[in-house]
């Protein structure tokens, strides 16, 4: 049985965690006294009908304040499939939470005020999402009930998202549908109410969207150094995330970082010796002649060798609660290594109206900008440019003065290096 990691996004009070309650409820996944404490804590609010979003608003000030605050995630299966769900806050000072939901999922389901549109926090989320490599995307346009089902409401809706949506369409497999979270409809099952449309449920398409958007061991392998582990004797074995591609007993890889060849004298998964591993696996290694690595050192493809400099094109976006300076002193994570790093230049912003970069004078990264620039490190980077292989080209600058997670950033082009 394949898995299905997925989100909800949108502006705040969209329906998100409603939806992820009425998927729940409709597949009898929510206990009976789980129900009941919902359905008393619906009363206490003043409410008439069960709010769902109860059941994914798990901390005690998101059901005080009536908000999601945290990524809340959640799971069930059905006969034909296993599902995460993460539930991201659609409120703007909680971006950054949204984000790190995003860069770990499959697909987004994108929920839509019928009665209002787009808004631009839902916009910035589904830029994000697609920034992040995302690319099964529904857009659910949702609280239909409210305007007695308008097929007419539901095309220019329809029409201004995909006139917005043009210009980043490419390589998107993006579906529109209507729905109404609270009532169910077109949730499980089709709606009377709906007879106009004749597309799928949102259950059919969670069930039928592609488990992987990209087929990472298709790709050059790449395995970063997480650390060592002691085995009989002096020698050590290796830990790390196989992040793409295949890895074989005897295969010959090459050390970004200082140039060395290696050879893969054994493997294991799960801690049973096994003869191949693929991406995504958590995996131990063996080498040959008694090879030393440290943590951080990425291990390549001879054949497929990574970008390496200390000055790389990026885009970014900003994830902290204050501004930050230009030349803000951070920790860049990328896989398992920190680098120092900092801002050489802030070049365009992104325009969440029209999706059209513009240059900017600002020296500045206030949450949660969305910028291009050029980003400079202390020792050179070996990586992917983010969109060559799954997963790569990503990482996350760490402010130096406090160790907040300050900058999500993609790697778009290795510049040549500054002289030392």
């Amino acid at each position: 049985m394949d898995q299905l990691r997925f989100m909800t996004a949108g502006h705040v009070d969209d329906g998100k965690s409603t939806l992820i309650g009425r998927l729940f409820l409709d597949h009898g996944k929510i206990l009976k006294d789980q129900l009941q404490t919902i359905e008393r804590a619906s009363r206490n609010q003043g409410k008439s009908e069960t709010n769902l979003a109860l059941f994914t608003d798990g901390l005690k000030a998101e059901r005080e304040k009536g908000i999601t605050i945290d990524v809340a995630y959640r799971y069930f299966s059905t006969q034909q499939r296993k599902f995460i769900i993460a539930d991201a806050p659609g409120h703007y000072e909680y971006t950054r939470n949204m984000v790190t939901a995003a860069s770990q999922v499959d697909a987004a389901v994108i929920l839509v005020d019928a009665t209002r549109g787009m808004a631009e926090q839902t916009r910035r989320h589904a830029w994000l999402i697609h920034w992040l490599g995302v690319r099964n995307i529904v857009f659910a346009l949702n609280k239909m009930d409210l305007l007695d089902y308008s097929e007419k409401v539901f095309r220019e809706r329809e029409k201004e998202i995909i006139d917005w949506i043009k210009p980043i369409a490419h390589g998107l497999d993006f579906t529109l549908m209507p729905i109404a979270a609270l009532k169910g409809d077109n949730i499980l099952r089709p709606s009377p109410d709906l007879n106009w449309y004749t597309g799928k449920t949102l259950d059919q398409w969670l069930h039928e969207t592609p488990a992987r958007s990209f087929p990472a061991a298709k790709y050059p392998t790449r395995l970063s150094i997480q650390g060592a582990v002691s085995t009989i004797g002096d020698s050590e074995n290796y830990t790390g995330t196989l992040a793409s591609g295949v890895l074989t007993i005897g295969d010959e890889l090459h050390v970004a970082q200082d140039d060395r060849i290696i050879q893969v004298q054994g493997i294991w998964k799960s801690g049973q010796k096994t003869d191949q591993v693929q991406a995504g696996e958590a995996i131990q290694i063996s080498l040959s002649n008694g090879e030393k690595l440290s943590r951080g050192q990425l291990l390549e493809e001879p054949e497929y060798p990574t970008k390496k400099s200390n000055r790389w094109l990026v885009e970014f976006c900003a994830m902290t609660d204050d501004s930050m300076p230009m030349d803000t002193a951070f920790f860049a994570r990328h896989f398992t290594s920190e680098t120092p790093a900092s801002f050489e230049c802030i070049d365009e912003t992104l325009d969440l109206r029209t999706l059209q970069w513009a240059p900017t004078e600002h020296a500045t990264l206030t949450s949660p900008q969305i910028g291009r620039g050029v980003l400079s490190f202390a020792s050179p980077i070996t990586a992917d440019a983010f969109g060559s292989i799954p997963g790569a080209g990503r990482m996350i600058l760490i402010r130096e003065s406090d160790h907040a997670t300050a900058v999500a950033v993609l790697l778009k082009e290795a510049l040549p290096d500054t002289i030392s």
